[in-house]
């Protein structure tokens, strides 16, 4: 494991002690594992067994009256995904939406959003699911899009761009969302014994714009323009009004320097 990540693990770890000592996260949170909704340029049902296992065997195991019995769990804060909201159209979503998910990662989520209800109402355990949108930022996973159109550069690799660029991503930087997870371990008592968080800038991007903008910072991998994935999601843009109510307004990075500062990060760390 990464310096950078492990610091920022131990961090986290040790925010947990002292702003909530028994609160747990669960889930798949494992760096460069599992899928997310901004895979544009692979297929979704490739691996479906994977998916269900990395997806949901996890927070089963968080889930247990032994496990939460042993660490004095308080409430368990565990991964959840947008891509649980398959392809709605009614942005930004809200996590009263009714969810429909597109491919196998997202049904995983799903469940374990299920699963919640049933160990909150018959075990009496307090669980938050954090739908993440679209986490980038340093050390993030080498399969998602913006350190893939990074490594494809520098490595000499054709960089796939699936339906030809035109998604839209809620990006929400790993600096953001570190800072959110704090904010929620401070104020946990305040949150519904059973409930979902969006957790997202509710600023949209086309991956375009993105793309052109690291091309202007020197990134210009050879592209590839193929069709759209079957199980892609075309657009993500998350509501996080619910989110402010309990870790109030927040001002999220700005995105044109959290990507010059991945690109740089790039080239110190990984070359």
């Amino acid at each position: 494991m990464m310096a950078e990540h492990v610091l920022r693990r131990y961090t986290l770890l040790s925010t947990i002690e002292r702003a909530a000592p028994y609160a747990l996260f669960g889930g798949n949170l494992k760096v460069g594992s599992g899928r997310d909704e901004d895979r544009v340029f692979t297929p979704k049902f490739k691996d479906t067994r994977g998916e269900l296992r990395a997806g949901m065997l996890g927070n089963n195991r968080a889930y247990s009256r032994r496990t939460c019995k042993k660490y004095k769990v308080k409430r368990l804060f565990y991964a959840s995904s947008s891509s649980v909201y398959g392809e709605s159209k009614k942005f930004p979503l809200k996590e009263s939406e009714n969810i429909s998910p597109k491919n196998i990662y997202g049904l995983s989520k799903k469940i374990n959003e299920e699963i919640s209800y049933i160990y909150n109402k018959f075990y009496n355990l307090n669980l938050t699911g954090l739908r993440f949108f679209t986490v980038y930022g340093n050390w993030g996973r080498p399969d998602m899009m913006m350190l893939k159109f990074i490594e494809s550069y520098f490595k000499k690799k054709v960089f796939r761009l699936h339906n030809f660029g035109k998604h839209t991503r809620d990006f929400t930087h790993i600096d953001d969302v570190v800072e959110i997870l704090h904010r929620l371990l401070k104020n946990n008592k305040k949150i519904k014994k059973n409930d979902v968080l969006n957790i997202c800038s509710n600023k949209p991007m086309n991956l375009l714009n993105v793309i052109s903008f690291m091309m202007k910072n020197g990134i210009k991998p050879k592209i590839a323009k193929v069709k759209l994935q079957q199980a892609d999601i075309l657009k993500t843009h998350g509501d996080n009004k619910k989110l402010f109510k309990y870790i109030g307004r927040k001002k999220f990075s700005n995105w044109r320097a959290s990507v010059k500062n991945l690109i740089l990060w790039y080239k110190n760390n990984m070359l």
